[in-house]
């Protein structure tokens, strides 16, 4: 039976790759693709290990069109297990040093998908264990999930407990940085980027302090009931070469804001399609100023992440 399935597995991925990995429209903007690709997915309301990876691969075609397309499935996996992974250090049934053993080797199995056009099309035919080594190369095909491997795909040794960030240090970021948990988003799959519809700075620089204007697509592949919030993150533009040589070069500044659907100016209306924020924030003057490019992720009630949206500039500067 494992066989049977995987014989499946590797035959949706053969005609998806045909189907749903599609040719990215000519002069086709990333924020369009992006917005595209979501909507597809959108109705996705349960995990599906296929569809979940198909759909990382193809936000990794959005990014990059000219990637070879099992090259952008062979991509689109890593990033799906590095979700998965991050949800595993969350819920502790991964050790921090654990977790960074695993992460370091999806790296450089990515760097194998990159790399070796080969390598990534032996992927695309079949990866029974789903260590992201092809089958074709793989003398232990039978590892457990996320499991770390070399490029046989034979396990390597677990790392020493000793060294890496420790469990409270982890703990202490997804308190900061993390959605509240809640048991209502078990097994959800990784949010759909919220593509944007707009970004602008408001009233800049007549009224002080000025407002950001953000409208994007509402995450809809949640299960009933999970909770998702909104990341923007705001960077400030500062020119390489500084129009007075005797300035000393700054580090960019950045500001992240974190929105939650209860504060849209429409969240009287939960089935708007569009999600519309106005911000205010002390550091939007400095921001403005220079110009700022800004970008959107949303999280889950795991603390699972999307991918961030592209890049929108330059907002504030005249």
């Amino acid at each position: 039976m494992p066989q049977l399935i995987s014989v499946l597995i590797v035959l949706v991925l053969l005609v998806t790759n045909g189907r749903l990995l599609q040719a990215q429209p000519l002069n086709e903007s990333v924020e369009s693709c992006i917005d595209r690709v979501s909507a597809r997915y959108a109705p996705l309301k349960k995990p599906d290990l296929v569809l979940e990876r198909q759909f990382q691969a193809d936000l990794t075609l959005c990014g990059s069109p000219s990637l070879p397309k099992v090259t952008a499935v062979c991509i689109g996996s890593t990033n799906y297990d590095y979700a998965k992974l991050a949800m595993q250090l969350k819920e502790k049934s991964l050790t921090p040093v654990q977790y960074l053993q695993r992460v370091r080797d999806r790296q450089r199995k990515a760097g194998l998908c990159v790399e070796d056009e080969a390598w990534s099309t032996a992927y695309a035919h079949g990866d029974r264990d789903n260590d992201l080594v092809p089958d074709k190369y793989d003398r232990c095909p039978d590892t457990p999930p996320l499991a770390a491997t070399d490029d046989s795909g034979c396990p390597v040794e677990e790392p020493s407990p000793k060294g890496g960030p420790s469990p409270e240090d982890v703990n202490r970021f997804f308190k900061l940085h993390s959605a509240v948990g809640n048991p209502k988003c078990s097994g959800a799959p990784v949010p759909t980027v919220p593509a944007v519809a707009a970004l602008a700075s408001i009233g800049f620089p007549e009224i002080s302090p000025p407002k950001l204007r953000s409208e994007f697509r509402r995450v809809r592949n949640q299960p009933p009931g999970c909770p998702v919030v909104y990341q923007l993150e705001i960077d400030e533009i500062v020119p390489v070469v500084l129009p007075d040589p005797a300035q000393t070069y700054r580090m960019p500044l950045r500001l992240r804001l974190m929105l939650k659907p209860s504060d849209a100016l429409n969240a009287s209306d939960p089935d708007a399609d569009l999600l519309v924020f106005e911000s205010l924030h002390p550091q939007l003057v400095v921001l403005f100023h220079q110009g700022a490019k800004a970008k959107i992720r949303a999280f889950n009630g795991n603390g699972t992440a999307s991918p961030w949206s592209r890049n929108y500039g330059r907002l504030g500067q005249r």
